[in-house]
């Protein structure tokens, strides 16, 4: 299956199962940035992604800058966009298009956690 209808499949189940609008447009640009990026690494069908390929996004979402800004991006936002990659592959391994998920052993990033003020008086 290609990754562009994959996403296009996994945006439709989101619909059916009665998610935000707004969500299922974060999910939809999220998972075309990662589409766009396999491409990018000569990769058009689903099967084909792995585990390197998945580590090979998050380096470069760690190294990229944001297009509004410019700065690069916090770990909350890489965060974000490794988790629609992560539940964009756990539903295709569940709906049976795929046997392995490549996600399975990615760590994503760390937030960090501030102390309330109220614990530091």
């Amino acid at each position: 299956m290609k990754l562009d209808e994959a996403v296009l499949l996994f945006v439709a189940h989101m619909r059916r199962k009665g998610y935000r609008p707004l969500t299922v447009g974060h999910n939809e640009r999220g998972l075309k940035h990662f589409a766009a990026f396999m491409v990018h690494r000569k990769i058009f069908d689903v099967k084909k992604v792995d585990r390197e390929d998945v580590q090979a996004y998050k380096e470069h979402l760690y190294f990229s800058k944001t297009k509004k800004s410019g700065h690069p991006r916090t770990a909350a936002s890489q965060q974000l966009m490794l988790l629609f990659v992560v539940v964009f592959f756990r539903y295709l391994v569940q709906e049976g298009h795929l046997e392995k998920n490549p996600t399975a052993s990615l760590i994503l990033p760390r937030l960090e956690r501030k102390i309330s003020r109220n614990w530091l008086s």
